[in-house]
C-alpha cells in the first residue's frame, strides 16, 4: 500500500463527500490506496470496469 495525497474532492459541491479529501489532506491523515498489481486485486470491489474514448 502506498500513503496517499488527495488533495481535490468530489466534483459536486452538495454531495456529502464534496470535501473529504481536503479534510483528509489538512489533518495530514494519508489514505493507503493500492499501489502493486497485487494489492489492487486484492482491494478491488466490483467489476473490472474499461472506459473507451468516444470515436
Amino acid at each position: 500500500m502506498s500513503p496517499t495525497r488527495l488533495t481535490t474532492s468530489h466534483a459536486d459541491p452538495a454531495s456529502p463527500h464534496a470535501n473529504d479529501q481536503l479534510r483528509l489532506f489538512s489533518r495530514k491523515e494519508w489514505p493507503a490506496l493500492p499501489f502493486h498489481a497485487e494489492d489492487v486485486a486484492k482491494a478491488r470491489v466490483g467489476e473490472v470496469l474499461s472506459l473507451t474514448w468516444p470515436q
